[in-house]
């Protein structure tokens, strides 16, 4: 994540998430406050955007599925490997990180 600056795609959300981990760092550094980094790949949930202009790969899948879409389209190639994660799943990990890990490393 560190080496180079984020893809231009990712411009403003990217060195976002960098000076945010930076600003965890230093107060982490000069206080007792707990402060875990997470770094959650492409979130899904129960109350996610199902708008057909702006949602997400899994609420668009799941939309065109529901609206019964002929033919289904499927974004992309085919040769892209995604990663996928459950809100809930993300608040049980965000919670055992603060309770296991709770050092502040932007470089891991």
């Amino acid at each position: 994540m560190w080496n180079g600056p984020p893809h231009s795609s990712y411009f403003g959300y990217g060195w976002m998430r960098r000076y945010l981990e930076k600003l965890g760092e230093f107060i982490s550094s000069k206080s007792q406050m707990k402060i875990a980094i997470v770094r959650p790949t492409a979130i899904y949930g129960r109350w996610d955007n199902f708008s057909p202009l702006s949602s997400h790969v899994i609420p668009a899948l799941i939309r065109r599925a529901v609206e019964k879409e002929n033919p289904y389209v499927v974004w992309g190639t085919g040769n892209e490997i995604r990663d996928f994660l459950h809100v809930s799943d993300l608040a049980r990990a965000c919670l055992l990180m603060l309770e296991k890990y709770p050092n502040c490393d932007p470089a891991i």
